[in-house]
């Protein structure tokens, strides 16, 4: 990628000077932050902190996608995405093994996995990383959700989540990365 410096080299970092922690639940804490910017002024910052999370590209070998429905309540509405999970649930858990927990929520298992790379979805407030990853080799076994989730499944050709992609119909910024990723 060919980049074109417009300004020149400028220190970029803000420094914390302190912290105040406004909640701290069972998966995020809410902070509010006093900085340094890089020009010696302060600011204050309002950020998320979140465990990181995972989320699986799971193709059949028709060229189907395992797309999930899930009501998302921070947007007042059902959107259809790829499957996905935080990592929270089991102390020292890695990205892979979370992964794979989450495809399994789904009723289905891989024999193959590639990482595809990482995103952060909003870092402009929150902290979260998501790990991404393509499963394939699909088999079906028992589905395990977590019990306060409600998701509708469906097998959607490639073609047709990209379609919906750029018809703006499926607008999940983890769905979008990872077809792209």
């Amino acid at each position: 990628m060919e980049e074109h410096k417009m300004d020149g080299e400028k220190r970029l970092e803000e420094k914390c000077l302190e912290r105040k922690v406004v909640y701290k639940g069972k998966s995020y804490e809410f902070f509010v932050d006093r900085v340094e910017l890089p020009d010696g002024t302060e600011a204050v910052r309002e950020m998320v902190k979140h465990p990181g999370g995972v989320a699986i590209l799971a193709m059949d070998g028709e060229n189907h996608v395992l797309m999930e429905e899930q009501y998302r309540y921070a947007i007042c509405q059902t959107i259809t995405e790829i499957p996905a999970g935080k990592m929270d649930k089991i102390p020292g858990e890695t990205p892979q093994e979370a992964a794979v927990r989450e495809l399994r929520e789904t009723g289905r298992v891989a024999d193959h996995w590639e990482y595809l790379g990482k995103i952060y979805p909003s870092p402009g407030i929150v902290s979260e990383v998501l790990y991404l990853y393509l499963a394939t080799g699909l088999h079906e076994e028992e589905r395990e959700l977590d019990s306060d989730e409600f998701i509708n499944l469906k097998l959607m050709e490639l073609g047709t989540v990209r379609k919906g992609i750029a018809d703006g119909e499926i607008t999940d910024c983890k769905t979008i990365a990872a077809l792209a990723m």
